[in-house]
């Protein structure tokens, strides 16, 4: 066998492990975020207070559009959902858009009871709502988010 030979089969054992590799941590990676969601989802299903359950939806809706996992503090989900802004329907960006607007409305001094009760039941029912839409598979989530935002 000729020196260039040799190197042609080797180089091509290498390029085979190399891209069986690469498949494998493509495969890890995806698994990563699959388990990073289901723990979101967790938390987002036992969440009470309004203000973690906004943090965990930004979160799980910037994980589904970027496929990259994010760690940031609460003080960030007005940066995460502008971000948003622009790869959101335009109805579910309000959706959440009024839920942080009645969030902060519920963490601000207010003394009229008939206002911080109407609030508490959108803060309810608008949590119900992220709730069922991100507990879908992610498949019928990308559905959900670019075809179909009713509720």
């Amino acid at each position: 066998m000729a020196p260039i030979d040799i190197i042609y089969v080797n180089a091509e054992e290498f390029i085979k492990k190399t891209i069986y590799e690469l498949n494998l941590l493509k495969n890890y990676k995806w698994q990563i975020l699959a388990n990073h969601r289901q723990s979101l989802l967790a938390q987002l299903s036992e969440a009470q207070d309004p203000a973690l359950g906004l943090h965990l939806a930004a979160l799980l809706i910037f994980q589904s559009h970027t496929h990259t996992m994010l760690h940031a503090s609460g003080k960030f989900v007005p940066h995460i959902i502008g971000y948003l802004q622009k790869q959101l329907p335009h109805e579910i960006y309000l959706l959440l858009a009024t839920y942080q607007e009645s969030v902060i409305k519920k963490l601000t001094p207010n003394e009229n009871e008939e206002e911080k009760c109407a609030n508490e039941t959108f803060l309810l029912k608008t949590c119900q709502r992220l709730k069922r839409l991100l507990s879908h598979t992610e498949k019928d989530l990308y559905l959900n988010l670019k075809i179909n935002s009713g509720f």
